[in-house]
C-alpha cells in the first residue's frame, strides 16, 4: 500500500518541483522588447525606411557586456544611413554573412540594463513588377537566437490596393506579431503600377550582397583558372617544340 501511495504521489511531487515555463532559453543573451520599422514609399519606387530598437541584455557574462549589434536589412542598396539616437557612435551597412547595419554604442550594457536606439535609410530596388501592378514583399526578423517580444512594422497607407497587414493606424497598415528564435514577419504590399514615376524593369528586387567569402571564392575561382589557363599553355608549347 505504501509502494502504491508513493506512485500516486511522486508525480505530484515532479510536477511542484517544477518550475514555471519561460519561453526564453536559458543561454539567451538578449531580448528584444520591441521591434518597429516603418515604411514610407517614395515617387519612384524606392522607400524611406525608419528603425526604432528597444533591447535588454540578459547576460554579459557569458560574451560580455554589449557594445554592438547587427541588424539585417533587405539589400545594399541603402542610401543616406543616419542614425538617429544620441547613443550611436557608429552605424555602417556591411556585407558580412548577407546584407546588415551594424551599430557600435558609444558606452557598454550590462545585466538587466535596456537600451533604445533608432536609425534611418533610403532603400531600393523593393519592388517587382507585375503586368500593371507593382509589388512588394518584405520579411523582416530572422533574429536565430533572439526573441522578440513586439515586432511591428508600419507601411503607409496611401495608393495601396492590397496588403495583408493584420492592424492599421490612421495613416499606416500595421504587422504586429511576437517572433520566437529565426521568425519573420511577411509583408506583402500592392499598388498600381501608375502610382509611380520613373518605374524601371532594370531596378527590381534584388538581394545582392557581396561578402567576405563571396570575394574569397572569386579568387579563388579566378587562381583555378589562370592555373589551368597556364597549364594548359605550357602543355601546347611542349607538344609544338620538341
Amino acid at each position: 500500500v505504501l509502494f502504491i501511495l508513493f506512485l500516486l504521489l511522486l508525480p505530484i511531487s515532479f510536477l511542484s518541483s517544477c518550475d514555471e515555463p519561460n519561453i526564453y532559453g536559458n543561454n539567451d543573451l538578449d531580448r528584444i522588447n520591441y521591434y518597429e520599422i516603418k515604411v514610407d514609399p517614395c515617387e519612384d519606387g524606392t522607400l524611406n525606411m525608419n528603425y526604432k530598437i528597444n533591447w535588454e541584455v540578459l547576460d554579459d557574462d557569458s560574451e560580455g557586456p554589449l557594445t554592438w549589434v547587427i541588424i539585417g536589412v533587405p539589400n545594399k542598396y541603402i542610401h543616406n544611413l543616419k542614425a538617429k539616437s544620441n547613443n550611436i557612435k557608429e552605424i555602417k551597412y556591411t556585407s558580412d554573412d548577407g546584407a546588415h547595419i551594424r551599430i557600435d554604442f558609444n558606452r557598454a550594457y550590462y545585466e538587466n540594463e535596456r537600451l533604445q536606439f533608432e536609425f534611418s535609410f533610403h532603400l531600393s530596388r523593393m519592388y517587382h513588377i507585375d503586368n500593371d501592378k507593382l509589388k512588394f514583399n518584405f520579411k523582416p526578423g530572422w533574429f536565430d537566437e533572439i526573441i522578440v517580444d513586439q515586432a511591428v512594422v508600419l507601411w503607409n497607407k496611401e495608393n495601396v490596393i492590397y496588403e495583408n497587414a493584420n492592424k492599421e493606424t490612421a495613416d499606416y497598415y500595421k504587422w504586429e506579431y511576437a517572433l520566437n528564435y529565426g521568425d519573420t514577419i511577411n509583408v506583402d504590399v500592392t499598388y498600381n503600377k501608375n502610382s509611380f514615376v520613373n518605374i524601371s524593369k532594370d531596378l527590381q528586387y534584388s538581394d545582392a550582397s557581396l561578402t567576405t567569402q563571396d570575394i574569397i571564392l572569386i579568387i579563388v575561382i579566378l587562381s583555378v583558372i589562370f592555373i589551368i589557363f597556364i597549364v594548359a599553355s605550357i602543355i601546347s608549347i611542349v607538344k609544338s617544340d620538341p
